[in-house]
This record gives C-alpha cells, structure tokens and sequence, in this order.
C-alpha cells in the first residue's frame, strides 16, 4: 500500500465519528468542507417500531423517525421526518418529546443507543440529545425514562425534558428484555442467553422504584417457557409475551409475591402488544393479530387469532377501531380494523419500502426492489426533500430470493426474479401494471442493465461442482409484452454480478474478475477482453471521455480497482484506490466517480485524473448500502436503514 493511501484511510478513520447524519436536510462534512454533500431527503427502511399521542403517530422506519397524521385512520399521512444515525427500535413519547431507541445494523458501527427528538413541530422534528449506550427497551413512567441496557436498567430524570440526566440504575437478575412502569414498581422481563444468543431461562424481576435513585429488587420469579420483549399491565396482571407462542399471565396484585398463572391464547411468536380501553392486541411475527377481551383482567376472554397481516409484524399502537402495525421486513404500517374481532381486516397502509435489496432510478422516479421481487416506486420529481410512494408491484411470488436484478427506462421496469424477467408497465407510477415476464436461459440472474430496447442480463449457469459459470445474455424487449431472447454467451468466469454498457461493450463484474463483452451483435456475443481481480467484483462503472475509457470494479475486500479499458483486447491494470472493508457498489457521476462500501457508507472520488482519483468526500450510513446514480444526485439504499437522496455539488 502507498504512502498516500495510509494517510488516506488513516485520515477517514480521524474524521469518521463526524460523520453522522441527525437531522432532515443536514449538510455533511466530508473531505472538502467547502462543497458538502447534502442529505437531502429520505424514506423507506425497516419499520420495528411505532408510538401514539393525540391525532399523531411516531413511526421508525429503518434511520427515519416519521410523524404520521392519523386524522384519517386508513390514510396516514407522513407530516415530517428527522434520519438518525442507526435503526429505530423503540419510540417512547411524552408531550413534546419522543425519546427513541437506536441500535446499529452491524455489530462493527458504533450507531446505537438513546435520543431525544422535539416533535412539538410535527412538520420539522430535529434532535437535541443523544446518548450513546446501547439498550433494549424504553418506557417512560412520569418524570423519568427507564432503558433497559444489556442486564442494566438505566433511570434518568426528564423534568427538563430535552436533556435527561442519569439519576439511577439497577442491574437485573439476567439481560432485560421488556419493561413496564405502574406506581412504584418496575417489572423487567428478563431471558438468560446461551452460547448462540438462545433463551435459555426467562423471569421476571419486581424493582421498587419509589426512590428512583435507588431502584431496590423486591423479588424475582422464574417463567416456566422461554418469552419475547412485550409486556402489558393490565390492572394488577401482566401479559408476557411468549417466545413461541401465547402470553403469559402473572398476577401482581401483591408485587411482592407475583403469582405465575399460565399461558392466555395461542397466537404464534407474537411481537408486541397493544392495551386499548378493555382490549389488548397481539401481533405475531408470522402475520396473525388477534383481539384479546380484557375488561377482567385475571380472567381474559377466548383469543381469536386471525393471518390478516404481512409476515414480519414488529410493534403495535391501537388508537381507537384501529390498530397500526409496524411491518418489520415487510417494510411499512399497516392498518387494522379492530371494531370486530372476529372480522378482523387491514384496510389501510403506510407504504414505505421495507428491507431493500436494490435502487435504480429514471425519469424522477426510483425503483427500490425488496427480496421477494416487490419494488415500490418513489417519487422524486416534485420535492426531492419529500419524496412519497406513488405506487408498488407485488409480484406473484413468495419466497425469500437472493438472484435479483432491476432496471427501468422509458415507462417499463425490469425486475429479475430468480432466472426471469418481469416487465412492469410504470408509465402511470400509481397503477404499476405487469404486462409480461419471460424464463431466461440461466439458473439465477444478479444484474441488469437497459440501453436502447435491449436488456442485458448477468447471472450464473450450472458449472463445476465448486463453481457455477457465468451466464451472459441480451433480450430483446422493443416489445415489452412480448420479451425474447436475441443471444447468449457462457463462460467459465464464475457468477456474474453486474453489468454496465457503453457503446458497443457490456462491461460485467464477475466472482474472478472484469469480463468485457462485445454486444455490437447479440447473434454473435464475443468475449473482447477480460481481466483478473483478486477479490469478488460485485459491480463496475465506466467512464468514455474523448476517445479514452476507464473501468472502476468494486471488488469486495480488495477495495476499488482501476483499468483502463480504452482497447478491451489490452486491459491496462491501473492499480486500486485504497478503501477499507468491503467495497460493493460503484456508478459514474458528474467528475465524480461513487463508492460504497460496508464502513464509511459512501465515497465521492474526484475523476478528473481517470487513474489518479482525488481525495474523497463521505457520507456515512451504517450497514451495506447500494447505489444509483444521475449526475449530482445520489441514490443510496442501506437495506434496513432506507432510501437517502443525496446531492453532491
């Protein structure tokens, strides 16, 4: 490694913890301070988490706290949003305050732990204290907010809301996994781990709280059956949440001598539990909710359960006939009438793309594809800094998919599930309509590319027993309807990731390296050059100026790799541009050439010197995110953080 490529990642790592996004539209410092890289909108990520107060929800979607308007029931409308640095969890509300709990994505980003963000302007929340520990519930009761942390429970005094100070803590029989506050006693629900993170013994711990300073055990009782983090009081017993299934129920009508009385229901892995007046509502990870009779507490009535949901349910609020449920993987809210239990029925959602796997973008729109091959088309041409959900396309597909390709162009999307091909007419962005979808003669497709009216496919075909080959193929799609193949090339290359075209050359990334593909005719595909790498390349970008072209491959761990490319019979190895961990993502921009790998987020590399790329501007996001580019405008997609828009003057 290079003398300037030390100081180059020994500067980052200097910079790195400044490098923190916590307000709607920030300005990022990067490498040049004179030109930041400006986040200028967000929506999407993973939803975990959801609060209410009054006509307004508090929703976490992946880094994003939104305050949803409910004035509607069925139609929540997103009023503002402020992007934090890590993945919503939790959200505690009290007056103008939300008191939200962060966890990082990746074990390697120091992104948790506890802010404080004034809603009081539901249009324009913005943060005032953070508090970096980690934790894993919240609950306010009071003047004070508990956080339970690992096999502590922090108390910290909010009379001055918007700057909790410490004041006590106690430590638990085992690692907290849910809280609930009532009158002068905590109960923490706590789960001992074993070697692989498995409940091993769960309990339940009654603190006295009366002297917040000095939170006392008064007793602890052991559960027969492993439980979840949700817990309700319910006049004087407490609803557990099992780990498999059902609740648990324990009367504390004596906290110092609670009473173990079994398992209410049979709702499978419910998540999260909502009290309503004399109802609770329990949702489950694999799509059922049910409406539980509480009005007796001891002696609750049959539970009705009912699939009415998306798998992946995560948190639950119930304000008056209507539940919202935070969608986890699903991504999203979705809304259900609970007037009936015995009727239950989802009649409205929050649509906002949940785990992500790929962005493109044409036309002011993007297109964010999830793992089963769903794609949500957001709308990025009347205000960048909010950009909505004009509309989304389900496939008829289930399944968890790791072969996925996107494209779009000229009114129709491309999505490639396993090895085919659907086309999307999106020409109305509200009403995506799929007009066709054709099997291509490969076994997984992992990327796609569009010039003119043909589709470029990257994938992989059966090989050896070690190593698949790599499955090269161009469709002709002049006629979306009617999609067909125009030609096909195999090569003993490894799985191919991606592909770029310029010109009369396909450029694609492969597991062994960079293959260039004459595509002059798809009859007649050549192999024109390739070029070994010594990591996996996962994607490549190409920049053609005045006669010259150069190729920049991500190549996994072994950082960004240059070529020149101008004659693809004599690839000109340039050497790499120092970047730390995995390195997955790479598009051309205006002078610019972007970069995104798994630690700093994304790279803006000065491209005036096609082998001598300048300093880097940052832009940090926790996680893995994927990248699409349009001239100044940056897409950046973090799989369970969301979708940023970021301009880069």
């Amino acid at each position: 490694m290079s003398t300037s490529d030390i100081k180059r990642r020994l500067t980052l790592f200097a910079v790195l913890p400044l490098l923190i996004c916590c307000a709607g539209e920030p300005a990022v410092p990067g490498g040049d301070l004179a030109e930041p890289i400006k986040l200028v909108g967000h929506i999407g990520g993973v939803a975990n988490a959801v609060a209410a107060q009054g006509r307004y929800l508090y929703a976490g979607f992946g880094a994003e706290l939104a305050v949803l308007d409910i004035s509607d029931p069925v139609q929540p409308e997103r009023l503002g949003y402020v992007v934090l640095q890590g993945i919503v969890e939790d959200i505690a509300v009290a007056g103008d305050y939300a008191y939200v709990l962060l966890a990082s994505p990746y074990d390697h980003v120091d992104a948790g732990g506890v802010r404080v963000i004034d809603v009081s302007d539901a249009a324009g929340p913005f943060q005032v204290r953070e508090m970096r520990f980690s934790g894993t519930a919240i609950e306010i009761a009071g003047q004070h907010v508990y956080v339970g942390d690992a096999q502590v429970v922090r108390v910290m005094d909010i009379a001055d809301p918007a700057s909790p100070g410490a004041v006590g803590r106690y430590t638990a029989s085992e690692n907290v996994m849910g809280l609930e506050v009532a009158g002068d006693f905590a109960y923490v629900v706590w789960c001992a781990p074993g070697a692989r993170g498995e409940c091993l013994r769960s309990g339940l711990d009654v603190v006295d709280v009366s002297r917040p300073r000095f939170p006392k055990k008064v007793v602890a009782l052991d559960l027969p059956a492993p439980v979840g983090d949700a817990v309700e009081l319910v006049g004087d017993y407490l609803y557990i949440a099992g780990h498999h299934s059902g609740l648990h129920l324990v009367d504390v009508t004596q906290p110092s001598a609670p009473v173990y009385m079994g398992v209410v229901g049979d709702i499978e892995a419910p998540t999260a539990m909502a009290i309503h007046g004399a109802r609770a509502c329990v949702v489950g990870a694999q799509g059922g909710v049910a409406v539980l009779d509480v009005s007796a507490p001891g002696n609750p009535g049959e539970m009705s359960v009912r699939g009415v949901l998306q798998a992946g349910s995560a948190d639950v609020v119930v304000v008056g006939d209507h539940a919202y449920v935070a969608g986890g993987d699903a991504g999203g809210l979705q809304v259900v009438d609970v007037s009936d239990e015995l009727a239950l029925a989802v009649v409205g959602s929050y649509g906002a793309p949940g785990l992500a796997a790929h962005v493109t973008a044409a036309d002011g729109y993007a297109y964010v594809v999830n793992h089963q091959g769903a794609f949500w088309i957001v709308d990025l041409s009347s205000n960048p800094a909010r950009p909505t959900v004009a509309g989304s396309h389900a496939p008829r597909f289930e399944g968890h998919l790791d072969g996925l390709g996107l494209a779009a162009a000229d009114g129709y999307a491309y999505v490639a599930i396993g090895n085919g091909v659907r086309a999307v007419d999106v020409s109305d962005p509200r009403v995506p309509v799929e007009i066709g979808a054709y099997s291509v003669s490969v076994s997984a497709i992992h990327g796609l590319a569009i010039q003119g009216d043909r589709l470029y496919v990257a994938g992989e075909v059966a090989g050896s027993r070690c190593k698949p080959d790599g499955g090269f193929r161009v469709l002709d799609v002049s006629d979306p309807a009617n999609v067909c193949e125009a030609g096909g090339l195999d090569v003993d290359f490894g799985a191919l990731e991606n592909v770029v075209v310029e010109e009369q050359y396909a450029y694609v990334a492969g597991w062994t390296g960079l293959l260039i593909v004459d595509v002059s005719d798809p009859a007649q595909l050549a192999v024109a050059g390739s070029h070994y790498t010594p990591g996996s390349a996962h994607n490549v970008a190409v920049r053609v100026d005045r006669g010259s072209a150069h190729a920049y491959v991500a190549d996994g761990f072994f950082g960004l790799r240059m070529f020149d490319v101008s004659a693809p019979t004599a690839i000109i190895d340039q050497g790499d541009y120092g970047i730390a961990t995995v390195t997955r993502d790479v598009a051309p921009g205006a002078g610019h050439i972007y970069v995104t790998n798994d630690l700093e987020g994304l790279w803006v590399l000065e491209a005036s010197v096609p082998a001598a790329l300048g300093d880097p501007r940052s832009f940090h996001v926790p996680g893995q995110p994927r990248l699409a580019a349009d001239g100044e405008w940056v897409y950046l997609l973090e799989p369970s953080s969301g979708l940023y828009i970021l301009r880069v003057p």
